[in-house]
């Protein structure tokens, strides 16, 4: 029984989040991109989930929890509707939607193949993929293979997060659905290795649905079994789990057993994985699967138990914890997991309307009591691709406004502190002709800049940087010793999970290409610092910054808009 105490715990979280009553928008495909944890002073425990969840009921949330402590399960139940139309209600043993989780399945089936030795992780993705692509060639796939800037692709690039490919195959205006389009694996392969890689494989990390597709590929051709298949056999079915597969297992189990998703992008008669038809392969590997939370429990729990992988694989898949975990879809679905130890909470739901709302903060409070306190000097968020291993992570790095600063071949981002005054005032009045012309900021740089008030206007930027409001980042040359450019992040003070981004770089440097190479790393720290939108304002008139954002459009699907003198392009969360 939860007593007054932690009832008035629970009522200040829905205080503190403020969630809207109704919303209208979702994020994009199955995916779990970084997002701010729940309010770290919520003060929810194991004693007042129960009545997080009720709260969380009576403001809009559907779906089902699973809550393990030590060992002990402590609430499993149901809230809300399955299908408020047909008045369906949640169950333990509704299914729903499970966005990027089969990331987790992908990357065990991989592991497995390896102990069975039907490859090896340094193997050359081209060993496993040129006999079918060569096999199917003549039929409109690539008859010479994987491409040659792919070659020296690894298995180990794939599952790392460091092969430099896309992060979505769908195509805009080709596929009806990016996620539910039906496309063979054929294409899927065509469409990935034929893009442009985004960087050298191994050069980096960023996260790509895309490569756990490409490894569901070569699931299937290194075990001669279908993907599903063979998860099946290895794993969902020696674990007990029945409720688990690809989109069409839903339509085996009654209307009532499955949860309609009811937010977002609705989709079809009925927005439910029972209608969604056969699991494309435009998400192969990254989703395209329904699950529930106990399940989703007795995944961990198998793996665990040491008989499907040895220890050194399990360490590689990371099954200890302590861990954070949130994916969903843009139709409504979002799964939140957090484990350590013997512990786990599991939050499966299909109300989610639009990021960060009533449904995500509850979800995520949930989880984080599953994940339990993060380690000393480590904030935690989820994603399914910022950390090492697989579709967990453990932690976010580094605060924007502490300790930042990333270093490529090319240039270091640093805070843009008052020690850097001299060289910024000295970059800006270099090139303020190109500046005013380029950018269109007015008459900025003025003329009559002094050096002191441009080093009080880096006091105020970097005071800004220090409260976590605004980024002001210095773009400079390796030896630290030159700025050749800067980046502005600003917060949207009505959305925290929102910001604005201006950039310039020097004019010499624009021929080296190095406006592109920092707005590609801008794009990278967006999501890992937990914002979920982003918008780019470019002045019409300034050519080559339209020219550099068209370049990431697809890629990051950045949509554009006019708007005045302006060109927006937005980026939301997939």
């Amino acid at each position: 029984m939860v007593g007054v105490a932690s009832r008035c715990v629970a009522l200040a979280l829905l205080n503190l989040v403020a969630w809207p009553a109704t919303a209208v928008a979702g994020p994009a495909l199955a995916t779990a991109s970084p997002v701010p944890a729940a309010p770290q002073d919520s003060g929810i425990t194991w004693e007042s989930l129960p009545e997080l969840m009720e709260l969380g009921a009576a403001n809009g949330l559907s779906g089902s929890i699973l809550a393990v402590r030590d060992g002990e399960v402590v609430l499993e139940q149901g809230y809300g509707y399955a299908d408020p139309a047909k008045q369906h209600k949640v169950t333990p043993e509704t299914l729903f939607a499970i966005g990027s989780t089969p990331i987790d399945f992908t990357h065990g089936a991989i592991l497995k193949l390896a102990e069975l030795g039907k490859l090896s992780l340094s193997d050359p993705v081209a060993m496993h993929l040129d006999p079918v692509l060569k096999r199917a060639g003549k039929r409109g796939g690539l008859p010479d293979g994987v491409p040659a800037d792919k070659r020296g692709l690894t298995l180990e690039h794939l599952r790392s997060g460091r092969s430099g490919l896309l992060d979505f195959p769908g195509l805009p205006g080709v596929d009806a659905n990016l996620d539910l389009a039906w496309i063979d694996r054929q294409e899927f392969l065509r469409r990935v290795l034929t893009s442009e890689l985004l960087f050298e494989p191994g050069a980096r990390a960023e996260h790509s649905h895309a490569a756990w597709g490409v490894l569901a590929a070569v699931v299937e051709i290194a075990s001669g079994q279908d993907y599903e298949a063979f998860l099946r056999e290895h794993f969902f079915e020696p674990a007990g789990m029945q409720r688990t597969g690809n989109y069409p297992l839903a339509a085996r189990f009654p209307a009532g057993e499955v949860a309609v998703g009811l937010g977002g992008n609705l989709w079809g008669e009925v927005n439910a994985p029972s209608h969604w038809g056969p699991t494309s392969w435009l998400v192969m590997g990254s989703g395209g699967m329904v699950s529930t939370p106990r399940d989703l429990y007795r995944w961990r729990e198998f793996l665990r138990g040491g008989e499907v992988l040895t220890p050194e694989s399990l360490g590689r898949y990371g099954v200890a914890g302590p861990n954070l975990f949130e994916g969903g879809n843009d139709r409504g679905f979002i799964n939140t997991i957090g484990f350590h130890g013997d512990s786990m909470v599991v939050v499966c739901s299909n109300s989610q309307v639009e990021l960060g709302d009533t449904t995500a903060q509850i979800s995520m409070a949930a989880a984080e009591v599953g994940a339990g306190p993060p380690p000393p000097g480590m904030e935690r968020s989820g994603d399914d691709g910022g950390g090492t291993e697989g579709g967990m992570v453990t932690d976010r790095g580094p605060r924007p406004g502490v300790d930042f600063e990333l270093r490529t071949g090319g240039f270091v981002l640093q805070p843009l502190h008052p020690r850097h005054v001299e060289l910024d005032y000295k970059a800006c009045m270099d090139n303020r002709e190109h500046l005013r012309a380029a950018l269109g900021w007015g008459g900025w740089p003025q003329d009559d800049m002094t050096l002191e008030g441009d080093r009080g206007d880096l006091e105020r930027h970097f005071g800004e940087f220090e409260r976590d409001e605004a980024y002001a980042l210095a773009v400079l040359t390796p030896s630290l010793d030159e700025i050749t450019g800067c980046v502005y992040i600003n917060r949207d003070p009505k959305d925290p999970q929102a910001v604005s981004v201006a950039y310039w770089v020097v004019e010499q440097n624009i021929r080296k290409n190095t406006d592109k190479a920092v707005v590609q790393e801008v794009l990278n720290l967006i999501p890992a610092w937990g914002f979920k939108r982003a918008v780019f304002p470019v002045q019409k008139s300034y050519a080559r910054g339209v020219e550099v954002l068209e370049s990431f459009a697809e890629s990051w699907n950045l949509v554009s808009r006019a708007r005045g003198e302006q060109v927006l392009y937005s980026w939301q969360a997939r």
